[in-house]
């Protein structure tokens, strides 16, 4: 995992997530493990355990269950984890902001 998740808020890395519903949203990735991720929330209305499909950069889309929600954050586990070498791949888009 990304050790200090607000490093990489500037990150060029973004998730497409689309819920059962059909609406499909573009969120900045905060967090990444092959378990799953950590996206902002922006006014997403959606809860603990609902399902959605996940595509991030490159990949197709997977199908994903939503683990927690915070007022500007929301947990996701992958129900097929990544392979070590894609998140490897993956990981090379973060642009971690400059500290002050």
């Amino acid at each position: 995992m990304i050790s200090d998740p607000r490093s990489f808020q500037s990150s060029r890395l973004i998730a497409h997530c689309r819920t059962r519903s059909g609406m499909l949203m573009e969120l900045a990735v905060l967090d990444l493990s092959l378990s799953g991720c950590m996206v902002e929330r922006l006014a997403w209305a959606i809860r603990p355990e609902d399902h959605l499909m996940i595509r991030l950069p490159g990949l197709a889309f997977q199908p994903a269950t939503i683990l927690w929600v915070e007022p500007d954050t929301v947990g996701i586990v992958f129900d097929q984890p990544l392979y070590e070498p894609v998140m490897a791949h993956l990981l090379k888009d973060f642009r971690p902001r400059r500290s002050a």
